[in-house]
């Protein structure tokens, strides 16, 4: 692997048409946040939305595309990988942000070797796993989901407070990974009218915004949750 990757980014088409073929981007730069990319495969533009002209013109673009979420961990990781003297880097994941705003999900395995001057390289391969985490978020939103509805259903059967426990319900929906917001309606009896019984949102920082009316405890069963 090592060696395939240093001939790429040095060799000649022959190389270069086989990696293009790859279903990932290949590429070879220098170490650290302003390293410069000596190559990369033509599949970023598919990816990323930049061509590869683009990609290895300016030092700072991958760092910049980093999402701020993820900027610090990888930066870290990878200054940490490559003091390491192990040679490799650990398999790592992150978000990068396109050339027209979409967030993509990378996988980045790479290997660190000198070139003929003594520059370490890292020769690494960027896999989109977007899809796959997708999945994963979609599955554990489900999981969470399907508990907070027993947690619901538990809740409403013990006796309390009507009202103490139409709150308690919001909080736990807040609770589902991506919910932002939880609102409890009461539909009058033809069905025309809604009134809130109790509702909040997620603030900036953690805290809940809350909105309560009085309550019923039947109207547990016609609760809604607003994906934010």
């Amino acid at each position: 692997m090592n060696e395939f990757l240093d001939q790429v980014s040095t060799a000649g088409a022959d190389y270069r048409r086989l990696v293009e073929l790859l279903p990932a981007i290949v590429y070879a730069c220098e170490i650290g946040e302003h390293g410069r990319w000596r190559y990369v495969s033509p599949q970023i533009e598919e990816i990323l939305g930049f061509t590869a002209a683009e990609w290895t013109a300016d030092p700072d673009l991958w760092a910049r595309q980093i999402h701020p979420d993820d900027r610090e961990r990888t930066l870290e990781q990878e200054a940490a990988d490559a003091t390491s003297g192990n040679g490799a880097a650990r398999p790592i994941d992150y978000r990068l942000i396109s050339k027209d705003g979409e967030v993509v999900w990378i996988l980045d395995i790479a290997v660190l070797e000198p070139d003929e001057t003594g520059t370490p390289i890292w020769h690494g391969v960027l896999y989109d796993i977007t899809e796959r985490k997708t999945a994963e978020e979609d599955l554990h939103r489900a999981l969470d989901q399907q508990a907070t509805v027993a947690r619901l259903s538990s809740r409403a059967l013990q006796q309390g407070e009507s009202e103490t426990l139409m709150r308690e319900a919001v909080s736990l929906m807040l609770t589902i990974e991506g919910i932002h917001s939880a609102t409890i309606w009461e539909a009058d009896r033809d069905g025309r009218r809604l009134q809130v019984l109790a509702g909040a949102e997620v603030q900036e920082g953690g805290s809940d915004r809350r909105a309560t009316a009085a309550a019923k405890l039947p109207a547990l069963i016609r609760c809604g949750i607003l994906k934010g």
